[in-house]
């Protein structure tokens, strides 16, 4: 009886043991890999200024239908912004990115684009912007989100 009873217990600790070095591989397995975000990061072209100012002018374009005048004009703010950006970006460290400076230069980049188009692109532009926040706050509600703080 003793004998049966010291096998069960030597069972009951090595299939422990067992299960304990699993759980260790498996906190291993998630350190090494990579998130969904990070991956798709990394599958992302990286662009070039100019490229990020061309498709800047064509989002621009869809939603406002810029002149053939005001596309060039555009185009060398939106280019001047992502060389800035980009600037910005190799100098500052993860750790480090300063929000403020970002927002200073898309503003700069705002009040050009604001000086360049008319009244009524204009009214299309923020009437395309308060669509996006609806949009955006409905989906941070059904995620559960709170509004911002």
């Amino acid at each position: 009886m003793k004998k049966i009873v010291v096998v069960l217990v030597s069972m009951f600790f090595l299939s422990g043991l067992a299960v304990a070095q699993e759980s260790t591989k498996k906190v291993e397995k998630q350190k090494t890999e990579k998130t969904k975000h990070e991956k798709k990061k990394a599958e992302r072209p990286v662009l070039t200024p100019a490229e990020k100012a061309d498709k800047a002018v064509e989002r621009l374009d869809k939603v406002v239908r810029l002149t053939p005048e005001q596309k060039p004009k555009v185009k060398e703010l939106a280019l001047v912004r992502a060389e800035k950006m980009a600037s910005l970006k190799a100098e500052q460290t993860e750790a480090e990115k300063d929000k403020a400076a970002f927002k200073a230069i898309h503003s700069d980049y705002r009040a050009g684009i604001k000086s360049i188009l008319t009244d009524e692109q204009q009214k299309l532009l923020a009437e395309k912007k308060a669509a996006h926040k609806k949009g955006k706050k409905e989906h941070d509600c059904k995620k559960g989100h709170s509004e911002k703080k």
